[in-house]
């Protein structure tokens, strides 16, 4: 789970450009995640400026394989939230063709 600082945020926006799942949202200049929508990859944390956006609820020296887990499964999510539009369209077009 990740953490706007609100008094670390300037409010540019780079994190709401760079979330792949658009769960970043500026209000009243701030940046506020959607922790329903967020899947934890990082990205936000990576691009901001000031170091406002932070994980929380994780041990800071987590063992190695426990940090791989959450990485290959947000990798994961993002992959099948990314194909499965594509995928529904092209199946859809595929039965759609053989009737």
């Amino acid at each position: 789970m990740f953490h706007v600082d609100r008094n670390k945020c300037i409010g540019c926006g780079l994190c709401v450009q760079r979330c792949p799942v658009g769960a970043i949202t500026l209000v009243e200049g701030k940046a506020v995640i959607d922790q329903g929508r967020c899947m934890g990859c990082g990205a936000c944390a990576q691009v901001c400026p000031r170091g406002a956006i932070s994980e929380v609820g994780v041990p800071e020296r987590a063992p190695v394989g426990f940090r791989l887990v959450p990485a290959l499964g947000s990798t994961l999510a993002l992959l099948g939230r990314l194909a499965v539009p594509y995928l529904m369209d092209f199946l859809g077009g595929r039965r759609g063709g053989r009737g």
